[in-house]
């Protein structure tokens, strides 16, 4: 509409009437006190990209500069690249004062780019056309450096990217790969890992990248290799027995063990407590023990034994030699045929400790029934670990041991369950055979200070082991019989020579207190 009026004004306002004039055009206005005009102007926004294909769900936000860059209207556009028409205020006259609203700063994106205009309300009036224009993201994640480390069994793969994306690996035996790992989570630096590899083995990968927008890059072959596994143990003296402890629930669903000769295994089954023992490992065979009526059986590498171990005619455990690697023999170890009842009290007591294949097929089971899982895990237990004094002895830096952690799921799709990863801890002291007192033992050492920390003696009584420990403070070095008064040991006279002090050095004491001053270096 136009007004022409020569009089006062073609728009005259009295009293506290407030008025909004929306599209409105006119020469002039006239506001008293105490009464105001809000004068306003249709808005309307185009989106499209540098294809010219129009932008759907892009954001349009107007900010009034004159305000201080305040939001004042916030579109959206359609299917067809438009937003809703809405108003923008060219200027409001309070008491005769006019106030105006330009410049606009306005903004156009979506999850990828903007666009950005400038317009001025008071001199363009109505803007229906307003068209901005964002760039198609084509270009793929850029990765900027990668590493790999490995260990006998698995490889960690990392890479850095210059913006977020999934992750995932390609690997094989051979540079046609074959075999993929990877992680659906975006960012920046992802990293993957790789388990049940072969030890001493070169394995080739790529990795692969894709970003929000799904442009993806890949880069390799690369390859690296496994590393020997943990030492078999060897060099006089024999090996010192390791013991691993394995309960019903990890029983139940068959548990995974690396093993080689002089390992002990204790099993909790439900039909009691027995004892496997691994007897020797070939390079093709691994021969066991099972107590408490001894069966001794050897296996072949991919061969599976039943055992009846309590007489019932039944079988009542499996044990299956999966691979044998320098000399540690991969076994899995499940009981079998386990009555009903005895399952279901022991899921009472202790939860569902699974491994990843049952796991999988209960995930599997519950998405089919309706149910979307949500599983919460706790913090991972300390990495445990179980070693030698022959693993101290080779020098090794590191030992391989295992964390745990308690999962459930919110919505009870699944049950409870235990997870584990490997882990590692660095060892801080080694060990060297010596011949001390007439007697084979073992010297520990601080790798940083080589302070001597204890002594070591294995003795056998009856052909049963025992381990004799000594910790040491203040210790003179000196064997007990340095001390009798009599020539014994590897003495080259009384009380002196061999492992004693030499024999030119001192008198012989014979008193008590002569002996005590003597021991305390006087």
């Amino acid at each position: 509409s136009n007004f022409s009026d020569n009089i006062v004004g073609d728009v005259e306002l009295h009293g506290s009437t407030n008025n909004i004039f929306l599209n409105v055009s006119y020469s002039s206005e006239a506001v008293v006190v105490g009464s105001s005009l809000v004068r306003r102007w249709y808005y309307r926004a185009y989106v499209n990209d540098t294809n010219g294909n129009p932008v759907s769900g892009a954001n349009v936000h107007i900010y009034a500069v004159s305000a201080i860059n305040v939001l004042v209207e916030n579109l959206t556009t359609n299917a067809s690249g438009w937003t809703g028409i809405g108003s923008l205020i060219d200027y409001v006259n309070e008491n005769g004062e006019k106030t105006y609203y330009s410049n606009y700063s306005i903004v156009a994106f979506n999850n990828t780019a903007t666009d950005t205009n400038s317009r001025n309300v008071t001199l363009e009036h109505n803007i229906l056309d307003d068209v901005f224009t964002i760039i198609v993201d084509t270009s793929p994640p850029e990765i900027t450096s990668h590493s790999v480390s490995s260990s006998w069994n698995s490889a960690t793969i990392q890479w850095v990217m210059d913006e977020p994306g999934n992750a995932s690996v390609e690997y094989g035996l051979t540079p046609s790969l074959g075999s993929d790992g990877g992680s659906l989570l975006f960012a920046s630096n992802p990293s993957i890992t790789i388990t049940s590899l072969s030890s001493n083995t070169t394995y080739y990968y790529n990795i692969t990248s894709c970003d929000v927008i799904g442009n993806c890059i890949t880069q390799g072959p690369y390859s690296f290799k496994t590393t020997l596994p943990p030492p078999s143990g060897g060099g006089g003296g024999g090996l010192l027995t390791t013991v691993y402890n394995l309960g019903r629930a990890e029983l139940e669903l068959g548990a995974i063990k690396f093993l080689r000769a002089g390992n002990i295994v204790n099993l909790n089954l439900n039909i009691g407590k027995h004892k496997l023992e691994i007897l020797s490992v070939t390079e093709t065979t691994a021969t066991i023990k099972i107590s408490s009526e001894p069966i001794i059986s050897t296996l072949s590498i991919n061969e599976t034994k039943t055992f009846d171990l309590n007489d019932d005619g039944t079988d009542d455990l499996e044990i299956s030699l999966l691979s044998i690697s320098e000399g540690v023999a991969k076994f899995e170890i499940k009981e079998i045929n386990i009555p009903k009842k005895e399952v279901e009290e022991e899921k009472e007591e202790k939860g569902e400790e699974k491994i990843s294949e049952y796991r999988a097929e209960q995930l599997k089971k519950a998405v089919s029934e309706g149910c979307t899982p949500e599983v919460v895990c706790g913090e991972w237990s300390e990495c445990e670990v179980e070693y030698s004094f022959e693993d101290l002895i080779a020098g090794i830096e590191n030992i391989r041991g295992e964390q745990r952690r308690f999962c459930e799921d919110k919505n009870k799709c699944i049950s409870s369950y235990y997870e584990t990863r490997e882990c590692s801890v660095k060892i801080d002291v080694y060990a060297i055979r010596k011949r001390w007192c007439g007697e084979d033992y073992i010297f520990v050492y601080d790798k940083s200070t080589n302070e001597l920390l204890a002594r070591i003696n294995n003795r056998k009584a009856e052909k049963i082991p025992s381990v004799d420990i000594r910790f040491l403070n203040n210790w003179t070095g000196y064997c007990e019989y340095c001390f009798n008064g009599i020539r014994d040991g590897d003495e080259e006279g009384i009380d002196c020579g061999g492992s004693c002090r030499k024999c030119e050095s001192r008198v012989y004491p014979v008193s008590l207190f002569d002996r005590l001053m003597w021991a305390a270096g006087f």
